[in-house]
């Protein structure tokens, strides 16, 4: 049993991202592996006494801080779906972090690589043939009409969507990046070298705003490699301070056209993401630009925010203020039902205050543990220390993505849970 639960947690965790089959009520493969994963946990450890620890206190806190929204939610059943689902993800972070401090550390963070390579290595050989002969994959990645660099082949390799893509690598591109510096044996080195090539490659190939993410978890993971050479860490941070503010600039609005205010400016290019087409003068000088709808979602989700501030609109009602905007011609007809994309406002929208601290606390809580630990000697330090920065990393993507319901997050959420007992953080 105990081979059975290794195997079944190693492919659990390379298949966190799929968004395949399409199955009734979202269910996807990795729902199929989690079941008998669970099962075989609570038959290896029915006897076994598990103390809680003050991370789940947190945990549970967060839980608790949807519970207000349930009193002037619009639905009641498709909010307390939500709150099914989130349970099910705390769920999962219960199952990780109890094998992880069985023992099973190592598998983890080698099921999390497994993943990535895997993901990256589908997509880029989907782009080598879409080179050679263009073919209609929409699973596997289309091309998208995007500010700046107009039409483009984006991945998403089975995932959801390029943004899905691109934090799932920002998730496992450290576990992988560590074992290629730490690995002892050349070939082991080079193996893992090649790895990194790949997510890296695919991370690319995503086009995505996730890479700002992705550039911060690297950071983090090399931050002791660049430790002898502070001119290096200046400049690194500088890169990736660049990579963050821009992505989420380019998230913000688009720039159509910069000319003087004699000239007429051209047309400006619409796409899929515009929401309406502004103009504005600064020193002579006439700019153009297109708002985002990553920018106007954020408004509509304070404007929620605001209208009830101490509960939100109710837990999975976001979509009541989408439609809401929409009507008011804020939102274009692509956005009428769409979520937040963005955990942090998307969580105060429809839960309030209750709901956004406890998520901030959380957060902060994780943080705090991952950095202890990974100044923690032990075996397990590099991935305490990979786990961090993978998480540090989703929280830069969390500004424009829903990063709470992913599956993923809450493995490294359970990875740090488990290493916390073992070491007694």
């Amino acid at each position: 049993m105990t081979r059975l639960t290794d195997i079944a947690l190693v492919v659990f965790l390379a298949s966190l991202a799929l968004n395949w089959p399409d199955l009734p009520l979202g269910i996807r493969f990795p729902d199929l592996i989690f079941l008998p994963l669970a099962l075989l946990t609570v038959a290896a450890f029915r006897r076994t006494r598990c103390s809680p620890q003050w991370l789940d206190l947190l945990v549970l806190l967060y839980l608790l801080g949807s519970l207000p929204s349930f009193l002037v939610t619009g639905d009641l059943r498709e909010s307390a779906t939500e709150l099914i689902r989130h349970a099910y993800v705390v769920a999962i972070y219960a199952v990780v972090a109890r094998l992880v401090a069985s023992s099973r550390a190592p598998l983890a963070g080698t099921g999390l690589a497994i993943g990535g390579v895997a993901l990256s290595l589908i997509g880029l050989t989907f782009a080598g043939i879409y080179m050679v002969h263009p073919v209609a994959m929409p699973a596997m990645g289309e091309v998208m009409r995007l500010p700046y660099v107009g039409g483009v082949l984006r991945l998403r390799a089975l995932t959801m969507a390029p943004s899905m893509l691109g934090s799932l690598l920002a998730a496992t591109v450290p576990f992988a990046l560590i074992r290629a510096l730490q690995s002892n044996a050349a070939k082991s080195r080079r193996r893992w070298a090649l790895a990194v090539a790949a997510i890296c490659a695919a991370m690319l190939l995503t086009v995505s705003h996730t890479i700002a993410g992705f550039a911060v978890a690297c950071l983090i993971v090399l931050w002791p490699e660049l430790r002898p050479r502070a001119a290096v860490q200046w400049l690194a941070i500088a890169a990736a301070a660049v990579v963050v503010c821009g992505f989420n600039f380019t998230l913000a609005a688009s720039i159509d056209s910069v000319s003087s205010t004699s000239a007429r400016a051209p047309d400006a290019v619409t796409y899929p993401y515009g929401m309406e087409t502004r103009e504005l003068e600064l020193g002579g000088v006439r700019v153009r630009y297109q708002v985002m709808s990553y920018l106007r979602t954020k408004q509509v989700a304070l404007d929620a925010f605001l209208s009830r501030p101490l509960t939100g609109i109710g837990l999975d009602q976001f979509h009541r203020a989408s439609e809401a905007a929409y009507q008011r011609g804020l939102l274009t007809a692509g956005y009428r039902a769409i979520d937040p994309h963005s955990a942090l406002l998307g969580c105060l929208a429809e839960t309030g205050l209750a709901g956004g601290t406890t998520l901030l606390v959380l957060w902060g809580g994780f943080v705090v543990a991952g950095v202890r630990l990974s100044r923690v000697d032990g075996p397990y330090g590099w991935l305490a220390r990979a786990a961090t920065a993978a998480f540090i990393g989703l929280l830069i993507n969390g500004i424009n993505v829903d990063i709470m319901n992913f599956r993923f997050v809450w493995a490294e959420l359970g990875i740090l849970r488990g290493l916390a007992q073992l070491y007694e953080v």
